[in-house]
């Protein structure tokens, strides 16, 4: 028999935490909670592994064993209860719920964001950094995101945008860029890893993370905790 899991304990001066490529008990993803890290203020999280029990649903489960799967790879994302959450990096869609939220950096792949989930950010937000793998620097991808773009030009305009490109596809960014331009977009292109790879601790997000900080401090705008 074994011992019950002991809780996590509380971290009241974390503030910022990375999570990748993890397996995690159901347990232990029903504890990441506001109440074991109240003052997170940012988050990365990619490729992160749940046991499909923490999925709890009957019909998930069942369309998960008939694809012939035991688990799942779902990525971890925060509740929407995290009061001092201002920057999140993601390997999934954003949230809904984002748009409830003071987000200034988002950092995900164009790939997840539509227009449906565009319309959904935080007006605050400041920085949206793109996760640019190789399958995802392709003309449809970059069409489809330039698209959801103009669908929400009021909104996007005030984002800095930033893509990591890889020098194998620099026209067809140089055309993306140049859209994003066209519609008043300020595009900040930083130089990516060779054939679409990414380092397995990629800094630009947490470079975002600080530049914003830093920004706030002399636009004496309230600090984030």
């Amino acid at each position: 028999m074994t011992s019950p899991q002991r809780p996590l304990p509380k971290l009241s001066s974390l503030k910022r935490l990375y999570i990748h490529n993890c397996q995690l008990s159901d347990q232990t993803f029903d504890s990441l909670t506001p109440l074991v890290f109240p003052s997170l203020s940012a988050l990365a999280c990619e490729g992160n592994i749940s046991l499909i029990s923490a999925l709890g649903t009957a019909s998930i489960q069942a369309a998960l064993r008939s694809a012939r799967m035991s688990s799942s790879i779902i990525p971890f994302l925060p509740s929407p209860q995290y009061p001092h959450l201002r920057a999140l990096s993601t390997s999934s869609p954003p949230p809904a719920w984002l748009a409830k939220e003071s987000l200034l950096v988002l950092e995900c792949s164009a790939s997840n964001l539509t227009a449906e989930t565009i319309s959904h950010l935080s007006l605050s937000l400041r920085i949206a950094r793109l996760k640019s793998k190789g399958e995802e620097q392709q003309d449809e991808t970059l069409d489809s995101f330039l698209k959801a773009l103009r669908a929400n030009v009021e909104l996007v305009k005030e984002w800095e945008l930033r893509v990591s490109v890889d020098r194998l596809y620099m026209e067809i960014w140089e055309a993306f860029v140049a859209g994003c331009e066209a519609i008043g977009m300020r595009v900040v292109v930083e130089e990516g890893g060779k054939n679409g790879e990414r380092a397995p601790f990629d800094v630009g997000f947490w470079k975002a993370v600080n530049e914003v900080k830093e920004r706030m401090g002399k636009e004496e705008q309230p600090e984030w905790e």
